[in-house]
Order: C-alpha cells, then structure tokens, then sequence
C-alpha cells in the first residue's frame, strides 16, 4: 500500500495517456485514485475491496476482470482500478523490499512513517499538487463518485480533507526508504505497466 501522493501520481501519469493531458482528465478519475482508502474499518471489509483476501494469482485475475467492466469513461471507477493495480505493483515491490531489508521493533510502524514522508514531500514540492487537489476537492461527490457503494460520499470528502490538511501541516523532510528519485521512478513504471494491461486486454475507451 502506497501513500496518497504516490498513487495520485500513478493516476497523473494514467491519466495523461488515456485523456491526452492531466487537465483533461476528469476530476473524479482523481478522486477515483484515492477513495479506495477511505475505507478503514472493519479491516476485513477494507482488504476485501483491495483484493487483499486473495492470492497473487488470484489478485490479478480479479483486476482483469474489473478493468474488462471498467471502460475510461467511467472516469471514478476507472481511477479505483488505477488505485487497486499500483497496490499490487507497490505490494510486490517496494513494499517487499523494505520489509526484507528491515531492521528494528515495528516494520508497520515505521514503514508507514515513511510512506508519509513520501508523501508530503510530494505534496510540497510537486508542481501539480495544488490544482488536482483544488479540483478534487471540488468535485461533486454525490453525482460523479457513486460507482461503489462501500465508498460513500461522506467517506471520500473526509478522508480527501484529512488527507491533504494533514500533508500540508506535517512536512517533516525527505524519506531515507522511498527517495524522491525512487518514487518518481516507481510511479514512472506503474503507470506505464498500467496502460500495457489496460490496453493489451483489449479494453476500450467511452
């Protein structure tokens, strides 16, 4: 599970191929690459949504199966797939690696910590940051974001508020396990190993 930041610039970057630019991308395909995580109790709820509860195999099928009823024009739900294949990327890589290679008392902990920092540098220091923020939380939840049930509305508003209030406070400088460097080169493969699934499957545009 990667942080806010890193999968809105997943969907950046999705969404500058599939809608020709970020500008044109519908605000709730944004909104889209985050509500998956207002979801958090009970947890068994919030693994099921995000595949967890299945075997990698498993957990792959179950993406292609949604991306074949999830055509761009369904613009929210299409960013929750974006959302749910950068788990599966990040889980199997970066998420692994600093498990593997993790030294102390709270792996989840302290990886979380870093995730956050992450985050927040991205949020300060991208030039994007303001204007996808600005027109999320913009968006009309309740018209464009009902695609999912267990992703209410109210849920989506706050956890997109807690979220950016909380990166604009608690910038606390650059992560020693996921570097800007690291990131933009993860969210540069993402994306692209995205569009390849995406498009190779045969899925359509409309």
């Amino acid at each position: 599970m990667p942080s806010a930041m890193i999968h809105l610039d997943v969907g950046r970057k999705v969404g500058k191929y599939i809608y020709g630019s970020e500008t044109d991308a519908p605000a709730e395909f944004y909104v889209g690459t985050l509500a998956p995580d207002c979801v958090e109790n009970p947890r068994e709820l919030k693994d099921r949504l995000h595949l967890r509860d299945l075997s990698c195999v498993e957990r792959r099928v179950a993406l292609a199966n949604m991306a074949s009823e999830t055509p761009t024009g369904k613009s929210f739900k299409f960013g929750c797939l974006v959302h749910l294949f950068t788990d599966v990327i990040w889980d199997e890589g970066p998420q692994a690696y600093h498990m593997e290679g993790y030294i102390g008392a709270n792996w989840f902990r302290d990886y979380r910590h870093e995730i956050s920092l992450a985050s927040a540098y991205m949020f300060h220091y991208c030039e994007w940051t303001k204007d996808i923020w600005e027109k999320m939380l913009g968006v009309n939840l309740e018209e464009h974001c009902s695609d999912i049930p267990e992703y209410t509305p109210e849920a989506i508003f706050k956890y997109l508020k807690y979220t950016s209030e909380k990166q604009a406070e608690n910038f606390a400088g650059v992560s020693p396990a996921f570097s800007p460097d690291t990131v933009n080169d993860f969210c540069k493969n993402a994306s692209e190993r995205f569009i390849r699934f995406y498009t190779a499957k045969g899925f359509k545009n409309g």
